[in-house]
């Protein structure tokens, strides 16, 4: 392999970092995880795209003799001609009929069509070629001309939805969770209900999917789909209640606040629910109280307060509390901090800020909230300091799931474990922040303002846009961010993102330092072998 090609490799991986990174950047979604970058915008980052023909393959050992044999995987280094069959973009740049040489480490089969993406950097250099079926040749093609958003762009996709083709599936799962929502609702007309529901009953269908289908039944569904959701939620089989959040979500949508008795009994007043079970009822209830009119906001936060009865919960839901200015339980939380032992330490943080957004009212609300604040300093000086701190580094407020609940929750997704979460030390916990969460509205640009120095002199972090500019990935539903979030025991919680753009820059500025000295290492090892030559 020449340097040429890691060059181009490490230049095609940042091409694909910074319009994936951008796109996560302006997703506001309070419960899913982020889809990966579809075909249509990897496209878009490349200054050509070929889909071209295998011609020939030669196997070369590496230059470097000191380099393992299977370094690469396959023993040898691999060389292939390909023939351009079709140019999608850049005609300025190659053309049908051309022969390119790329460095391609898959099976010899001259008889399929591959896709080949380059850039110009200043000289043509290639990307590892993808390998396309038939079907997806056909599918590739048509892309560039489909509208750029909107109802009939996604109707495309939505034929793709649990395609045989893994790639093809994936692609169109992705440009659904990245679209508007207010497109997917444009598409009501045109939605596929049975389809819908017959994917929503298979225990086959990955949970990530599943969230999408209960989103998208969300807007097409009717009263007639109740029964079925509902025997879903009362369910004891995990394969049947995998994507819990979006499945309350979607319930609720359906039944309105006529639904809430029963995610409350089973969720949120039982003793007995499992922790990812209400940390589900919780993620639905919130994205209702950020992105739909569906249950009045008042009626909400009746159901969300029966976790004040569960302390070691209750940090779950302060935030939301504080952010819908809901100052009746303000003692109600005051008590919890004093109170709080082993099991619920952690829930000081987030009354300290609770009280810091209630400070910021005026009138009475602020003056009993800057009483209690000056009470709550002699009882914890420590806490209160911290809390406050915090607040100064990005206004994150609320705690967050012990990572034994995160993980239980992946296991139940999976194997169906009905085993309680393990506690976490109250010492390791009382630090930690609640799992990120976005909000929007749908105000005037003035009420957004104001909204946002009321965030900013809370600690809160800033509302997002308005709910028809959200992607639906925002509508996907929650549990989800759970199963990303832990992957191990050893870093329990998730802090809510202070900055949309310092989480996306900080791995995006490590990546482009690692691909600079990957390039200068390679590099020398080149120059080395020159003079020594």
């Amino acid at each position: 392999m020449t340097r040429p090609h890691w060059r181009t490799l490490g230049l095609l991986s940042l091409a694909a970092l910074v319009p994936a990174a951008l796109a996560t950047a302006a997703l506001a979604c309070p419960f899913c995880s982020a889809a990966s970058q579809t075909l249509s915008e990897e496209m878009d980052g490349a200054d050509v795209v070929v889909i071209a023909k295998l011609l020939s393959v030669s196997k070369t050992q590496p230059e470097d003799t000191a380099t393992p044999a299977d370094t690469f995987g396959s023993g040898s280094l691999t060389s292939a001609k390909f023939r351009v069959a079709d140019v999608l973009k850049g005609k300025q740049h190659t053309a049908v009929g051309r022969e390119i040489e790329v460095t391609y480490f898959g099976e010899e089969d001259k008889d399929g069509a591959f896709l080949i993406s380059g850039l110009s950097s200043p000289t043509l250099e290639w990307a590892t070629p993808l390998p396309l079926s038939e079907k997806a040749r056909e599918y590739i093609k048509k892309l560039p001309s489909l509208p750029a958003e909107g109802a009939d762009r996604l109707d495309f996709f939505q034929g793709y939805l649990e395609n045989p083709d893994p790639m093809l599936a994936q692609d169109a799962y992705d440009e659904f969770a990245r679209a508007p929502y207010e497109g997917v609702i444009a598409l009501k007309e045109r939605m596929r209900h049975d389809q819908l529901v017959e994917w929503i009953e298979n225990p086959d269908v990955a949970p990530s999917r599943r969230r999408l289908y209960l989103t998208m039944l969300g807007v097409c569904g009717t009263k007639e789909d109740v029964p079925m959701l509902e025997k879903m939620i009362r369910s004891e089989d995990r394969q049947l209640k995998q994507g819990l959040d979006a499945l309350i979500g979607c319930y609720l949508t359906l039944e309105g606040a006529d639904g809430l008795p029963l995610i409350e009994d089973l969720f949120l007043k039982s003793k007995d629910a499992q922790y990812t079970d209400t940390y589900s009822a919780v993620m639905a209830l919130r994205f209702h109280g950020q992105e739909t009119d569906v249950i009045p906001k008042d009626r909400l936060l009746v159901a969300m307060r029966h976790l004040l009865d569960h302390p070691e919960l209750a940090d779950q839901i302060i935030p939301d509390l504080a952010r819908w200015e809901d100052w009746s339980v303000m003692d109600r939380l005051v008590d919890l901090f004093k109170n709080a032992d082993e099991k619920s330490r952690w829930v000081r943080i987030p009354v300290i800020r609770y009280l810091q957004a209630a400070i910021s009212q005026e009138g009475e609300v602020g003056q009993r909230a800057q009483a209690y604040m000056t009470e709550l300093e002699k009882v914890d000086p420590e806490t209160v300091e911290r809390a406050k701190s915090f607040l100064a580094f990005g206004g994150l407020i609320g705690g967050a799931p012990p990572a034994s609940a995160t993980t239980e929750e992946a296991a139940d997704e999976t194997t169906g474990s009905e085993e309680q979460p393990e506690e976490q030390p109250a010492e390791q916990l009382e630090e930690e922040t609640a799992p990120a969460t976005e909000e929007s509205d749908s105000e005037a640009p003035e009420a957004a303002a104001e909204d946002a120095d009321k965030s900013a002199a809370a600690g809160l972090p800033p509302e997002p846009p308005a709910t028809g500019s959200q992607p639906v990935e925002a509508t996907i539903a929650g549990a989800e961010i759970a199963e990303d979030i832990s992957t191990a025991a050893s870093a329990p919680l998730v802090p809510e993102i202070p900055s949309r753009w310092a989480i996306v820059g900080v791995p995006l500025a490590a990546g482009a330092v690692l691909l600079v000295v990957l390039w200068m290492i390679i590099g020398g090892a080149g120059q080395q072998r020159a003079m020594s030559r």
